[in-house]
């Protein structure tokens, strides 16, 4: 597995290199892991972001458009937020924490859902860390063979548009070649001419 962190997005407009590196790694991902944090709620930039990925897919419909699990971090600064004392049942709360798990859960499904596999949250503050054995990663096991489908289809196309390469190299090489014969042709049947002595 090859994991590229990368350097995100929203700062300095659309056309900032920062969004085009990190749209160029996303169009390259088998798995894309959108870190959000759980209590910024706006998502405008991050809407705009998967808006691009999806258009872009739209107009490749040789390839495939990779898994996108939202993690949602920073959970433990949620409300109460002097509190942390996990396990936490984010699925079925009753504890003031896990309501605020589960409401910040549910705020990036209605705001991002459609574009979302799946919405994990944790907490991977040091001594804090939680959410990641626990969620994310049964989460990411489970998208592993929507993964591999992806690279599959990526690989194809590599092969397919490196075969297109290689027959237009073969057809430039046999072109040059007999340009080659015909004017080697053309110089032998040519009439020499004379050389005059003066």
């Amino acid at each position: 597995m090859q994991l590229f962190d990368s350097v995100g997005y929203g700062q300095g407009g659309p056309g900032a290199p920062d969004k085009r590196l990190t749209q160029d790694a996303a169009r390259r991902a088998d798995l894309i892991l959108l870190v959000l944090h759980a209590r910024n709620p706006a998502r405008q930039v991050d809407l705009d972001f998967l808006r691009d990925l999806e258009t872009f897919f739209n107009i490749q419909p040789e390839l495939r458009k990779p898994p996108i699990a939202a993690v949602l971090t920073h959970i433990d600064l949620l409300n109460p937020s002097l509190e942390w004392s996990p396990p936490y049942d984010w699925q079925k709360p009753t504890r003031a924490k896990e309501q605020q798990i589960d409401q910040a859960v549910d705020h990036v499904r209605e705001q991002l859902g459609s574009y979302l596999t799946g919405v994990i949250p944790v907490c991977t503050a040091p001594a804090k860390v939680y959410g990641v054995a626990e969620w994310l990663l049964p989460l990411i096991s489970e998208l592993l063979d929507q993964a591999h489908a992806t690279a599959f289809l990526r690989c194809l196309k590599a092969e397919k548009d490196a075969g297109k390469i290689r027959k237009v190299f073969a057809q430039l090489l046999a072109a040059g070649k007999g340009l080659g014969k015909m004017l080697l042709r053309d110089k032998s049947t040519a009439p020499q001419e004379r050389i005059k002595s003066p």
